[in-house]
């Protein structure tokens, strides 16, 4: 089951009628938000409503579409019932059979490119459309009276203001005495004898050898990186509530149901120390990832992504070209990808290997990201196997001649490129 929650949807529905005719539709409210949370207002976006029978994931019974434009506030209103149909009839549908659940898909843009945006079970308030086949309901009550209101009382009286009393006079200000004369200053004492030497402290035990330091700089690469997966099945939820201050300011839900890409990684530097959290060296190659491992669904998924720190100490941008394997799967929306200093570097739909020519510019340190998801699912019965992998080889991690890996990404400050 593919559960896409990359925009934010609230919704209410109502019916109403339960006794009379019942109108065929429910009112339906939402507010349409991007990937950061922030609502869309005034902004045309395309729905996609459907209605499944039994559970989540049962036969769809009526399906129809829409086009509105929020307000201000991303805030949308639309009636089920009464959009575009694709599939069925809302008369049709037969309230009090089954439970009902409704599935909710936009595009923000306004198009019919749907994301999935949820699922969720249709509890009582539509089957008032129900009522209206399920018998007459009884009599209503005669409404009782209306009691009598109890007289206001009167507010009491305003007390007057008592009169201020007198300020009573100041005091007489005393007389300053006077200031006695200063002593005079005594005689110095004689300077006493230098008193003998004392004997020499036994030696200290020998102190623990401190930790080996890593390699200096140019003789290693020196990176960050970080491997995570994005949906607990256990407790069938998101990782950490699909907060995205964990991941790179990226929900969970996004690297591997939405298409993510490095570029789309935070520039603040607090962001990045959050997920990068390991250090790693190598010299002219290294195998950083190579992880198989099976899946209950396309939902969750493996992400590995490594980060680089590069200063260019020239006057000039320098290329760049690593080459390395890498893994991805675009049907189920996940792919590889780099980012130079937040740039859309490159992507990739498919698992490969190949090199990429980076530019890396002059005179700063520059952020260098690479990532990849997992590869093919390779079905082993109720469960799927999956590769996740990124390895650089053809001596990549030898830079050329002008650029040198730093390690600063715990002090550094400001966006990509400080």
């Amino acid at each position: 089951m593919k559960i896409t929650r990359l925009l934010l949807l609230i919704f209410v529905c109502a019916a109403s009628n339960l006794f009379g005719q019942a109108p065929q539709a429910i009112n339906y409210q939402g507010i349409a938000r991007d990937l950061l949370g922030n609502p869309l207002s005034n902004q045309a976006v395309g729905l996609k409503l459907t209605i499944h029978s039994s559970f989540l994931t049962g036969p769809t019974v009526y399906q129809e579409t829409f086009t509105v434009t929020t307000n201000q506030f991303g805030l949308y209103s639309v009636q089920i019932g009464r959009g575009a149909p694709t599939t069925g009839t809302f008369s049709a549908i037969t309230w009090g059979t089954n439970s009902h659940f409704l599935e909710v898909a936009m595009d923000p843009t306004g198009g019919s490119n749907y994301i999935a945006a949820g699922t969720s079970e249709l509890i009582s308030v539509p089957y008032a459309l129900y009522a209206e086949t399920s018998g007459t309901g009884g009599p209503t009550g005669p409404a009782g009276a209306t009691g009598l209101q109890g007289a206001t009382g009167n507010d009491g009286a305003t007390g007057s203001q008592g009169v201020a009393g007198p300020t009573g006079p100041s005091g007489d200000v005393g007389v300053q005495g006077v200031t006695g004369a200063t002593g005079s200053t005594g005689s110095m004492g004689l300077t006493g004898a230098t008193g003998a030497t004392g004997l020499i402290g036994a030696t200290g035990a020998t102190g623990v050898t401190g930790a080996t330091g890593p390699t200096g700089a140019g003789l290693l690469a020196t990176y960050r990186w970080a491997t995570f997966h994005t949906y607990d099945n256990a407790t069938i939820g998101w990782a950490f509530g699909n907060d995205p201050s964990f991941f790179g300011g990226i929900p969970p839900s996004s690297w591997t149901d939405g298409n993510a890409l490095a570029y789309q990684i935070s520039p603040n530097k607090d962001v990045q120390r959050t997920l990068y959290q390991n250090k790693g060296y190598a010299k002219e190659n290294a195998m950083m990832c190579n992880d198989v491992w099976e899946c209950y669904s396309s939902t969750d998924g493996e992400v590995f992504t490594v980060l680089f720190r590069i200063n260019n100490s020239t006057g000039s941008a320098i290329n760049w070209t690593p080459s390395f394997y890498y893994s991805a799967y675009n049907p189920w929306s996940e792919m590889a990808s780099i980012t130079v200093n937040g740039a859309n570097t490159w992507s990739s739909g498919a698992s490969g290997n190949g090199a990429v020519t980076l530019s890396i510019p002059s005179g700063q340190v520059s952020t260098v990201i690479f990532v990849s998801t997992s590869g093919f699912p390779q079905s082993t019965g109720n469960l799927n196997a999956r590769l996740c992998r990124l390895a650089f080889y053809n001596n990549s991690l030898v830079l050329p001649a002008g650029l040198s890996f730093v390690d600063d990404l715990d002090t550094a400050t400001g966006g990509w490129s400080n």
